[in-house]
């Protein structure tokens, strides 16, 4: 007979009481933990920190698309410096 810890039977049931949100959560703690040594603590820790995870998308979403816009408006203004630099065709020299 196993002998079962009772921190590993509430790690267990904490576990299997999620949501469906963190079932990814769930197969990697699953995967790459041992249960039988793995804490109470430990386990909170980890899913607080993927909660953090999960509700941070919506946030960083709006941050990106306004870099988006910046870095193509620099891209578009390198890209029209490259062009006029050709043939006679930056008439600025010397005047940076």
């Amino acid at each position: 007979m196993v002998k079962v810890s009772a921190n590993e039977i509430v790690v267990n049931k904490v576990l299997r009481s999620l949501t469906s949100d963190f079932d990814h959560v769930v197969a990697a703690i699953e995967e790459s933990k041992d249960l039988s040594k793995y804490s109470f603590d430990e386990l909170m820790g980890s899913l607080l920190a993927s909660e953090i995870r999960i509700n941070r998308p919506f946030d960083k979403a709006e941050e990106k698309a306004f870099q988006m816009k910046g870095e193509t408006n620099r891209i578009k203004q390198e890209n029209s410096a490259v062009k006029n630099q050709g043939r006679g065709g930056n008439h600025d020299r010397g005047r940076e």
